[in-house]
């Protein structure tokens, strides 16, 4: 339950509680039930001991692996169902040591992020490279260690909502939706420590990730003021500071300042849904380019703006992996 007791001056008619009702929401069915139910929210109200109002509203609860797709408030959510601490991510990256050494031609080769970066190298091989081989090991370890096809969601019985797969479920059914095989790239690439990134175009969802700190730091603190001034015309399409982005969404409005990095190397969107094709990793990394060339474009949801707000992983408790 929550309780609370508010002092209402003389002069105040209302008081809107809105942002201050916290309702947890941490116990072991919601966090474990696997179809919607119906439930009930009881509202008291007493004002000097005496109860003045009373209510009880009916509530639907969906499941834990439901997400809501519909308008970007709701896109926000989206990283939750991103879990690198989920089992089966481990395992990809375990199986995809040998062909990062192999990428690497180092028998001491590992996945260390960005650390092995070199941003005064002569070109983007030299400067990338190492990341993209990290990358690209995870890539050929899923494609042929893991062998994936491609599915139709399950039913959700919601409006606009998609029952979501865990990693784990993923390599166990061997079959994912594009959501479901994005997630997994994306949280395979923050385990290892790559900044991941969702993309969102109507009915159909990719991932990508950035190339460097300083790439990802290019795009997070465009100035506001230069914003102003680099803005291409009245449908706001030019550059914008991410920090306008406050949940981690950067909205079809940016869309060409999104297109502008992918052009400077910086940015690299992958079509996952190749993965269930046996397409190649620079493939789907030019289908990811037309993708988001697309007028279906719709948002690309950056993962560590997500985690800076506080967007964490969903808890499982086991129950979904």
């Amino acid at each position: 339950p929550y309780r609370a007791t508010f002092d209402l001056a003389d002069d105040r008619k209302t008081l809107v509680l809105t942002d201050q009702v916290v309702l947890p929401l941490t116990s072991t069915l919601i966090r474990t039930q696997s179809e919607r139910i119906q439930s009930s929210l009881r509202v008291a109200v007493t004002c000097a001991g005496e109860l003045v109002t009373e209510e009880t509203h009916r509530v639907g609860l969906a499941p834990v692996d439901e997400w809501q797709d519909g308008e970007q408030a709701e896109w926000r959510w989206l990283p939750s169902f991103v879990l690198p601490r989920d089992p089966a991510v481990a395992r990809i990256v375990d199986s995809a040591h040998a062909i990062l050494c192999a990428l690497a031609d180092d028998t001491a080769a590992g996945f260390d992020g960005y650390q092995s970066v070199d941003e005064t190298a002569a070109d983007d091989e030299a400067r990338y490279g190492c990341v993209d081989k990290q990358v690209q090991a995870i890539w050929y370890a899923v494609l042929n260690q893991h062998g994936l096809t491609y599915i139709n969601p399950p039913p959700s019985y919601g409006q606009g909502t998609q029952r979501l797969r865990t990693p784990s479920q993923l390599l166990a059914e061997r079959r994912g939706t594009c959501i479901d095989l994005a997630l997994l790239l994306a949280a395979c690439l923050e385990y290892v420590g790559i900044s991941p990134v969702l993309f969102l175009l109507s009915g159909h969802a990719f991932a990508g990730y950035w190339r460097s700190e300083a790439a990802y730091d290019s795009f997070r603190s465009v100035p506001q003021g230069q914003a102003a001034a680099e803005k291409e015309g009245s449908d706001g399409s030019g550059p914008r500071s991410t920090l306008n982005n406050p949940k981690g969404v950067i909205g079809k409005d940016q869309q060409r300042e999104v297109q502008r990095h992918i052009h400077l190397g910086h940015l690299v969107p992958l079509e996952a849904t190749w993965l269930t094709s046996r397409g190649s990793f620079q493939a789907a990394a030019e289908e990811g380019r037309h993708n988001v060339r697309s007028a279906d474009y719709q948002a690309m949801i950056d993962l560590r703006l997500s985690r800076d707000v506080g967007i964490t992983p969903l808890p499982l408790l086991g129950a979904l992996s």
